[in-house]
């Protein structure tokens, strides 16, 4: 049993057939992630929800950031999480003098992410790997715009253009230009999934189902 198709693919290459894994995917509580609206920041919210550690990559997000701060953009950015880059990550911060824009918040209880998803417009991942990111579906559930990596398991739930997007691997300034596009795109046009996409995407995700 496996998580994504990807991962399907690595193992049937592996075993050398076809007939011998199934994909079960992880699923997310749809009573506790889901989208309001009316908790949306007025201003553009970016976050970023994982470890500080190197699999994250988070410094291709930071200095992303960075360059966007030199923009004529507007954005907070909620770092949710710890990890061994967390004091690394923070002198950047400091050093780039975007400690007004950026804030670390640690680990917080699954009741304070489900606000921080309902407040922001954007998730973004940085991840060279996953196998199926949790936080993924917690903020898609909660209709929220993913800028990925084409990590395993987002390359099954972003559908380009409707919940998210892709950029390539440590590509920040891709990046940073792809958060500019949605900030004058869809941002300035208050930015919604489309209901029946996300009814149905809940539906299929939710942990009900999937168990």
């Amino acid at each position: 049993i496996v998580l994504t198709n990807y991962l399907k693919l690595k193992l049937d290459k592996f075993l050398k057939s076809g007939d011998k894994s199934i994909v079960i995917p992880n699923g997310s509580n749809e009573k506790l992630f889901f989208p309001d609206y009316s908790k949306r920041s007025k201003n553009f919210k970016i976050i970023y929800v994982g470890r500080l550690a190197d699999v994250k990559e988070p410094f291709v997000f930071l200095e992303a950031i960075n360059m966007l701060s030199k923009r004529n953009i507007e954005f907070t950015v909620n770092i949710l999480g710890d990890g061994p880059l967390k004091e690394k990550a923070e002198n950047y911060v400091k050093k780039n003098n975007l400690s007004e824009i950026i804030k670390f918040k640690g680990w917080i209880s699954k009741e304070e992410i489900a606000e921080e998803y309902q407040s922001s417009h954007m998730q973004v991942i940085s991840s060279r790997f996953e196998a199926f990111s949790i936080s993924a579906l917690e903020s898609l559930f909660s209709g929220v715009y993913i800028l990925s990596t084409p990590v395993s398991g987002n390359t099954d739930i972003i559908k380009k253009g409707v919940n998210g997007d892709f950029y390539n691997f440590k590509d920040s300034f891709i990046l940073a230009n792809k958060i500019e596009n949605f900030y004058n795109t869809e941002f300035k046009n208050s930015y919604k999934i489309n209901e029946e996409f996300l009814e149905n995407f809940r539906k299929m995700y939710s942990w009900n189902n999937i168990i």
